[in-house]
């Protein structure tokens, strides 16, 4: 006890000295301020702008029905290949794009207030940005090259994010972390890359689309199979799924904006986009699809047992991920891809408000993330009880919640291949992941009702009450009060939406 405390206030010393370095002169200063709220509003103006924008394609690919390749010009070309930098804008690429945009335009709200007086917040900014354009190109990208890119670019600006204050010991050992399972995944997607290429002869994605039907059935079922196992590990290293989620708890050392745009809109989700972009790979060798489906119930299982045990309550909120992550692979297992994006949707929407709610208590705390230091808080935030008691009820499940309307589809769709007595094949399988699936509801509703009652309900515990922030921006706070009522009433007027279009 006596050598943790000795680091902890070397760590401290050396932050304070880190921090003191920075100390200017008024003129100086003068100029950092004005630079700091030129980059807000040209950031704010840039992301809603975009966002307006995604509207537009919004309309013209899923009201329209149409598919649009936009080709910007020619990017390298060697020997009889050409890669240009096209994109490839069809229904699931404008909804990822609606989304990823909608999710940071908030976290980039909520960063102006949470970092606005760190001395890197300017770079904290553009790291952001470059993150969020990662995410749209590996979304948008009409060829495997590009999207090779955004892939990259997503996992280099994760460790940069995560690693962002960089004077921590402990934020930079989770970056690497973090950094080293992502270049396995890499190194799988390379493959799976140089997989496509041998089987259809371009990188063309939307080529390789129009062509999968014809080029399986003339015979390359083994490199198909390659494809599969490729494709399945990169996923699941990336949206952490059991056995490589260790990297996502630990990502919480990064500013709680990073925790959630990470978890909500960007790095985790880019999994998901490959299972559903490349769906078809799965219906030719079926066996792989059971896979996926069992790795997605084992992770929502395991990863709703351990918010039950862990104390720290950003992670708690991680592991929730893990869980909420194992409903969309079970999903894509049972080729359900719709319901699968349908959920993906709705926990972007309610996970990025809960991180932002976590975020400004932790913040008004002096940073105590420890629950058993924390309580009572319901008299100091009531407003944050409400927001926090919607997202619990999305996250668990309550009918007439988005949760539950998303949750519901793949739940029966299990439950729908359960056969009495073990009539049909694999029904103990399923049997088995439709119990699995229950149980994880009632760990869901257990440390739901742990984490609001340890922090708004029981006693207060710790010894920082001088320092607590009661302040909260207006536009700060109608901004939680937007993205509560959109995570609550999503589900109710999009469920038919999702069902016939995706």
């Amino acid at each position: 006890m006596k050598m943790y405390k000795r680091v902890r206030e070397n760590n401290n010393r050396d932050a304070q000295k880190f921090f003191d370095s920075f100390s200017v002169n008024k003129q100086t200063y003068f100029f950092s301020s004005l630079g700091r709220i030129g980059s807000m509003c040209l950031f704010f103006f840039i992301f809603f702008f975009i966002l307006f924008f995604s509207f537009f394609l919004f309309d013209c690919v899923v009201e329209n029905n149409k598919v649009f390749t936009f080709v910007c010009g020619e990017w390298f070309s060697f020997r009889e290949l050409e890669i240009e930098w096209s994109f490839f804008f069809d229904d699931v690429t404008v909804y990822f794009l609606f989304f990823i945009l909608l999710i940071s335009f908030f976290v980039f709200l909520f960063s102006f207030w949470y970092l606005g007086e760190d001395p890197f917040f300017i770079t904290f900014l553009f790291f952001l940005s470059l993150f969020v354009c990662s995410m749209l190109l590996l979304v948008s990208a009409n060829n495997l090259i590009l999207l090779f890119v955004g892939w990259e670019g997503v996992g280099i600006c994760s460790f940069l994010l995560i690693n962002f204050w960089h004077y921590r010991k402990t934020a930079l050992k989770s970056a690497l972390l973090a950094l080293f399972l992502n270049k396995i995944g890499d190194f799988f997607f390379f493959l799976f890359c140089c997989c496509i290429f041998f089987i259809f002869n371009t990188f063309d994605l939307s080529l390789i689309l129009a062509l999968s039907d014809i080029t399986f059935y003339y015979g390359l079922e083994e490199f198909g199979c390659l494809c599969c196992f490729c494709l399945f590990f990169c996923a699941s290293i990336k949206s952490a799924q059991l056995g490589f989620h260790i990297w996502l708890p630990e990502a919480m050392e990064g500013p709680t904006p990073v925790s959630a745009l990470l978890h909500a809109a960007t790095m985790v989700t880019a999994g998901v986009y490959l299972l559903l972009r490349f769906w078809f790979f799965f219906e030719y060798f079926p066996v792989f699809s059971l896979i996926i489906c069992l790795i997605g119930v084992l992770t929502c299982f395991f990863g709703t047992l351990l918010c039950l045990v862990v104390n720290d309550i950003k992670k708690v909120v991680a592991f929730s991920t893990c869980g909420q992550l194992g409903y969309m692979f079970v999903s894509c297992g049972f080729f359900n891809h719709s319901f699968a994006f349908f959920h993906l949707c709705s926990h972007a929407l309610f996970k990025a408000l809960l991180f932002l709610i976590v975020g400004s208590i932790i913040y008004s705390f002096s940073n105590e993330q420890d629950l058993r230091k924390l309580g009572g808080l319901g008299h100091f935030f009531p407003f944050h009880v409400v927001i926090f008691f919607l997202c619990s009820l999305n996250l668990v499940g309550i009918p007439f919640v988005s949760g539950f309307f998303s949750k519901e589809k793949i739940i029966f769709s299990v439950f729908s291949m359960v056969s009495p007595f073990f009539i049909i094949d694999y029904s103990f399988f399923f049997s088995l992941c439709f119990f699995l699936l229950l149980f994880s509801i009632f760990f869901s509703i257990s440390y739901c009702v742990k984490l609001i009652w340890y922090l708004f309900f029981d006693i207060f515990r710790g010894r920082m009450v001088s320092l607590i922030h009661f302040s909260f921006p207006k536009y700060l706070m109608c901004s939680f009060f937007f993205l509560s009522m959109l995570s609550v009433f999503f589900g109710y007027f999009f469920f038919s939406f999702f069902e016939v279009n995706i």
